[in-house]
C-alpha cells in the first residue's frame, strides 16, 4: 500500500527547522516596523465608537491605510 505525507518538514533536521523559523522570525520583525503595520495596530485598538468619531469602520481599516493598494 502506498503513503503520501503532507508535512515533508516532519523529517527534516532539526537545524532546517531553526532556519525555518529564524527566517519567519526575521519577516515579523521587518513587517512590525513598517509605519504601515503600526497604523493598522493603531486602528485596531481603537473601540468602533472611537472609529465612528472620524467617520470610520472597521471595515474601512484596511483602505485607509493601504489606500488604491487595498484589495480587502
Amino acid at each position: 500500500m502506498a503513503s503520501l505525507s503532507t508535512n515533508i518538514l516532519a523529517h527534516a533536521p532539526q537545524s532546517l527547522n531553526q532556519i525555518g523559523d529564524q527566517i519567519l522570525d526575521l519577516m515579523v520583525r521587518i513587517a512590525e516596523k513598517s509605519p504601515k503595520y503600526r497604523e493598522i495596530t493603531r486602528f485596531n485598538a481603537m473601540s468602533d465608537d472611537e472609529l465612528a468619531q472620524l467617520g470610520m469602520t472597521r471595515a474601512d481599516v484596511a483602505r485607509k491605510v493601504y489606500g488604491a493598494y487595498s484589495c480587502m
